[in-house]
């Protein structure tokens, strides 16, 4: 598991929230906790990325992160194109890009940068990939990448500790979830919420509305949306909750004006996992 050092996983509310409390939660953490817990997730996920392609897509995939990484460099302000992605490893991201060893050497305005800087890395490498290499396999290989930081349970650290989660169901699913969408600013409505059914309806997607901003074509960003969706929004609370399973009733990238996203726990489901 990747482990990072970082003081802002410290900080701690004044109370445990509900998780149907978790705008309240969201809202309680000051936004250079915020942004100094997710900025090392999306640059963990954005070096997955490049690794992965590397990996599985070669040259060709190699040179759309070369590319997109001399795009980059005017957005961050650094010569992104001196690094190998494909083997970069965290740290040394961190130190190219804020000249520092660590987080907690940050002061807020760099971590604000480099919170920036991890996201359009993260975006633009996914989207240049899905644009260019995006058949069946190179979304696959993006897929993956997204995964393997869920699956880590780095997505749920950054929030878990805000919640009261004694019961692991479809409403800690959700909290979790709907936790890490807010620290990236996505907006949202919590419906119906019992221990078994869940319904939340996003009416602002930021990672899809990065996508667009960037210039993306319609099927690129269609193909991102999923990619985000089974990755991280599917796969990723199952993992952490056995017994439920994540879908989704209307999508933005097909037209619907939000996307309504549900949750169902199955108590014998939950069982069954433990037992195996």
């Amino acid at each position: 598991m990747t482990t990072i050092q970082n003081k802002a996983m410290d900080w701690k509310p004044a109370r445990k929230f509900k998780p149907e409390e978790v705008k309240e939660a969201i809202a309680n953490m000051p936004m250079e906790i915020q942004q100094r817990r997710v900025g090392p997730v999306l640059g963990i996920m954005a070096l997955k990325v490049a690794q992965r392609v590397g990996e599985h897509l070669g040259e060709p995939g190699v040179e759309v992160l070369k590319k997109s990484a001399e795009q980059l460099s005017k957005q961050v302000g650094v010569d992104l194109a001196q690094l190998d992605l494909t083997k970069t490893q965290f740290p040394e991201l961190l130190k190219f890009i804020t000249g520092k060893s660590g987080m907690d050497d940050l002061d807020a305005k760099q971590v604000g940068q480099f919170y920036f800087a991890c996201a359009a890395m993260l975006m633009k490498l996914s989207c240049d990939v899905l644009e260019k290499l995006g058949d069946e396999k190179g979304q696959h290989v993006i897929e993956q990448a997204w995964e393997e930081v869920a699956k880590e349970h780095m997505y749920w650290d950054l929030v878990a500790d805000q919640f009261d989660l004694k019961e692991k169901d479809a409403r800690t699913a959700i909290a979790l979830l709907a936790g890490t969408d807010a620290l990236m600013g996505v907006k949202f409505e919590i419906g119906k919420m019992t221990p078994t059914y869940v319904e939340r309806n996003i009416t602002f997607c930021t990672p899809v509305a990065m996508a667009w901003s960037m210039g993306y074509s319609h099927d690129t960003v269609r193909k991102f949306c999923e990619t985000v969706a089974t990755s991280v929004c599917i796969r990723g609370p199952q993992e952490v909750v056995p017994g439920v399973k994540v879908k989704y009733l209307t999508r933005m990238s097909y037209g619907d004006q939000s996307c309504i996203e549900v949750a169902e726990f199955d108590p014998k489901a939950a069982k069954a996992a433990k037992k195996a």
